[in-house]
């Protein structure tokens, strides 16, 4: 089997396919798989682990066509002239939002349906939220994005409805992130995966198996990426969604797990705490 693509719901199909025993060869356009979630190290560590498990992986490799023969596919051809036999062609592209009514109904779009930070869209009467919506970032002012993920819909949804009824509500911004399982293997990203500017600096630790960075801009967390134990994603989404400054945080060692407990240590307000 051929998959094309190498987004997030590639791993469903990894999983289906090597436990039924089938041989199978991910090709995708950009340098690594889970380009949008994982950076270099990381990436390179999950393919070192899939390769493990028998699957060859093709960076900077496109399709330009399938070959069927007496109705079956046999093949994928790659844009280098490559044939890559195939009885079963799988796609994993990612998603693209469907913007066609917005657009013929006036509303303004990009690559989404735009939206202000209330997920009003340019027509005043029409909000937008979910998949579709290309909302203001959380963490690069004038950015926007699409987050594609089920908690920040469902977010967005509730703010979209009470925004109809008349209620003044801002969104705090889209935020990315993801957990997921690959063949055993735990992944989780969230917020940016590289600095994003020359002032920003990353915070990585890599032994046992396991990997952590933590992406660092003007004294915040913006973002982690972690494989094997992600135990820390969700302590380290609260700081980054609550804008904590490392500052805050003192004394905090950032060579070492960071828990719930160590927020509220330091900043008790973060879980309704009064210290008076």
């Amino acid at each position: 089997a051929v998959i094309l693509g190498g987004g997030r719901i590639i791993k469903h199909k990894i999983h289906a396919l090597l436990k039924l025993g089938v041989s199978l060869t991910i090709a995708v356009s950009s340098d690594r798989l889970l380009s949008r979630m994982l950076d270099d190290e990381a990436a390179a560590m999950l393919q070192r682990r899939l390769a493990e498990a028998g699957v060859r992986i093709l960076p900077r490799t496109d399709a330009t066509r399938v070959v069927a023969r007496d109705g079956r596919v046999r093949a994928v051809i790659t844009a280098a002239g490559e044939e890559l036999p195939a009885d079963l062609v799988m796609l994993a592209k990612g998603i693209r939002p469907d913007i066609e009514l917005a657009r013929a109904g006036g509303v303004a779009t990009e690559r989404g349906v735009l939206v202000d930070e209330y997920l009003r869209t340019s027509r005043p009467e029409v909000f937008a939220a979910g998949d579709c919506a290309e909302a203001p970032d959380m963490l690069v002012p004038g950015k926007r994005s699409i987050p594609g993920t089920w908690f920040e819909a469902v977010a967005q949804g509730e703010i979209a409805g009470a925004n109809m009824v008349d209620a003044s509500r801002p969104s705090p911004g889209a935020f990315k992130m993801n957990v997921m399982d690959i063949l055993g293997i735990a992944v989780a990203s969230m917020g940016l995966i590289e600095p994003p500017d020359s002032e920003g600096r990353g915070v990585v630790r890599a032994r046992d198996g396991n990997y952590r960075k933590l992406v660092i801009s003007r004294d915040r967390i913006v973002g982690a990426v972690l494989i094997g134990d992600v135990s820390e994603a969700g302590a380290i989404a609260m700081l980054i969604r609550r804008g904590l400054t490392l500052s805050d945080l003192k004394p905090l060692d950032l060579s070492k797990p960071i828990g719930y407990a160590d927020l509220t240590l330091r900043q008790p307000s973060v879980f309704g705490i009064r210290t008076d």
